[in-house]
C-alpha cells in the first residue's frame, strides 16, 4: 500500500506541479480484484488482436511475395519468347535474300531446289 501512496503522490505532483497533500484511502479488496480482471481481460484481448493483425499482415506479405515471382517468371518466359522470335525472324530474313539472290541471277529452279535441300539440312542439324 505505500508503494501504491508513493506512486499516487508522485503523480499528482507531475500532473499539478505541486505537492498534493490529500490522505488517499486504500483500495478496498474487491475493488482492486475488479480493477485487475479488467485489466487482465483487455490484455488478453489487445493481445489476440494484436497477434490477427500480425498474422494477417505477414499472409498479405507472403500473397505478394508470390505474385511478385509469378510476374518475374512471367516477365522472363516473355522475354525468351521474344528472343526467340527474332532469331526465327532474322534466319527467315536471311532465307529471304538468298532466295532474292538465287533469282537475280536467274539460275535454273535445280540450283533453286538444292539450296532449299541444304538449308533444311542445316536447320535439322543445329535442332538435332
Amino acid at each position: 500500500m505505500t508503494k501504491y501512496r508513493w506512486a499516487t503522490q508522485l503523480q499528482r505532483r507531475v500532473q499539478y506541479g505541486r505537492a498534493v497533500n490529500v490522505a488517499i484511502r486504500p483500495l478496498d479488496e474487491a475493488k482492486a480484484i475488479a480493477a485487475a480482471t479488467d485489466f487482465l481481460g483487455e490484455l488478453v484481448i489487445f493481445t489476440v488482436a494484436g497477434l490477427g493483425i500480425m498474422y494477417e499482415v505477414n499472409r498479405s506479405y507472403k500473397s505478394e511475395a508470390k505474385k511478385e515471382a509469378k510476374r518475374k517468371e512471367e516477365l522472363e518466359a516473355l522475354k525468351l519468347k521474344d528472343e526467340n522470335l527474332q532469331k526465327e525472324v532474322e534466319s527467315l530474313r536471311l532465307k529471304l535474300l538468298e532466295m532474292e539472290k538465287q533469282l537475280q541471277r536467274r539460275s535454273s529452279w535445280l540450283d533453286y531446289l538444292r539450296l532449299l535441300f541444304r538449308q533444311a539440312a542445316a536447320e535439322q542439324q543445329k535442332t538435332a
